[in-house]
């Protein structure tokens, strides 16, 4: 099926519940003036939803779910409430476009042919959500509250490389699977967190059952994907997703998939085509000098950073 024409009306959005003078208040200072630059060559919008913790559409989950209902609230307000777009583009804050002569919606309508929703996946989180793609169309809007209103009925379970496997799509292209995962057995071992000490007890009681160590277990632990649903720890609205799809398959209909590589790099100057640069997993400080070496380095002409 062919790509769809870019749209008319497209947003780069993200949401920064942080303190005013707080490194990430700093940081999503950092990411606004980055795609205010960059929006004018884009042919895009750019909102940045700011507060505190307590300003949040919902206080009982994490900050980053709130990314599922302001992407619906977006594609789907009335004239006399909030902008409508056709494309709403969340972008985490600590990304930014890296190439000067990136064709963002050329790209988006190239990759996301005839579907409504697209997300990166790479090797370490099989499904990633700090980028994610929708259309203004019915699907996509029933799609992200699906992906909201069911979370609930998956909290504390964890995505199997089974799982993964289900979450085939009908244009074949499977989901990476996640790193060697006897790392993070071994991690919850000396961890305190109760995410890794249910995958420890998780993988004690499977094996348990086998009668035998985890190590000679015949069960794939290599395959297993580190995502555990929760409302509030790390893995929060990532980690959900894959558990609500395959309990939904219609909504296997409606993604896209595309590689993380293509889509984002995840260090300065590593060259290549991708669009962003996706500074995550560093300190804040990091992720903020970063994005404000890129800037600099795109307003002294550079192709890209």
């Amino acid at each position: 099926m062919p790509a769809r024409d870019p749209p008319s009306e497209a947003v780069i959005v993200t949401s920064c519940f942080a303190p005013p003078g707080s490194d990430l208040f700093s940081l999503c200072d950092a990411w606004w003036h980055a795609w205010t630059a960059a929006a004018p060559s884009l042919g895009v919008s750019v909102v940045q939803v700011l507060g505190s913790l307590e300003d949040m559409f919902d206080p009982l989950r994490a900050p980053h779910w709130q990314k599922v209902l302001l992407l619906h609230a977006l594609i789907t307000s009335a004239p006399n409430q909030l902008p409508s777009f056709d494309l709403a583009i969340f972008v985490d804050s600590d990304a930014m476009l890296r190439r000067v002569d990136a064709d963002l919606l050329g790209w988006v309508s190239l990759h996301m042919g005839h579907r409504t929703v697209m997300l990166p996946t790479d090797s370490w989180d099989g499904l990633s959500t700090g980028e994610v793609f929708v259309r203004r169309t019915p699907e996509a809007a029933a799609f992200l509250l699906e992906w909201y209103r069911r979370a609930p009925e998956h909290y504390g379970r964890i995505s199997t490389g089974y799982e993964v496997e289900a979450l085939r799509t009908t244009h074949g292209k499977l989901l990476k699977a996640q790193l060697t995962f006897r790392t993070w057995w071994e991690r919850g071992y000396r961890s305190k967190s109760p995410e890794m000490r249910g995958m420890t007890a998780w993988r004690n009681h499977v094996a348990k059952q086998q009668g035998r160590g985890w190590r000679n277990s015949v069960y794939p632990f290599h395959k297993v994907v580190a995502q555990r649903c929760w409302p509030w720890y790390v893995t929060h609205e990532q980690g959900c997703l894959p558990h609500v799809m395959t309990t939904r398959p219609e909504m296997r209909e409606q993604l896209a998939i595309v590689e993380a590589s293509a889509l984002h790099n995840l260090e300065l100057g590593r060259g290549g085509q991708a669009l962003f640069l996706h500074v995550c997993c560093r300190s804040t400080a990091r992720r903020i000098e970063a994005l404000r070496i890129c800037m600099t380095r795109l307003m002294e002409n550079r192709t890209d950073c």
